[in-house]
């Protein structure tokens, strides 16, 4: 009875110490940017610098009143803030996968509310 009670005893103390750590695990994946060949990425037209978007492609970057669109000012967009090379990233609703840069856009794009 005490060798079983030990070994439920050590089980116990080891999933309290490792039950912090896999809740972590899910965000170390999301904590990088999404790649331009992400299935989803790549079905919404996500480029990583809105103003390189092909406007012949996705016709909606071409309306004025989406000239300044980009990802920082979609309502889709959550600000991180992860600093990843000369940008500023977060996560987004529309491409789960990874983190998308505020300057970027795709054709989920949507105007913030004021």
């Amino acid at each position: 009875m005490n060798r079983s009670r030990r070994d439920f005893l050590k089980g116990a103390a080891m999933a309290v110490a490792v039950a912090p750590l896999l809740k972590t695990l899910p965000a170390f994946a999301q904590d990088k940017e999404v790649s331009q060949d992400d299935p989803i990425a790549k079905a919404l037209g996500y480029h990583s610098d809105a103003t390189k978007v092909d406007v012949k492609a996705f016709p909606a970057k071409a309306v004025p009143a989406a000239a300044n669109a980009n990802c920082a000012n979609c309502m889709l967009y959550q600000s991180g803030g992860v600093k990843i090379g000369d940008g500023v990233y977060g996560k987004c609703t529309a491409i789960p996968s990874g983190l998308v840069n505020e300057k970027g856009w795709c054709s989920a794009w949507a105007a913030k509310a004021a």
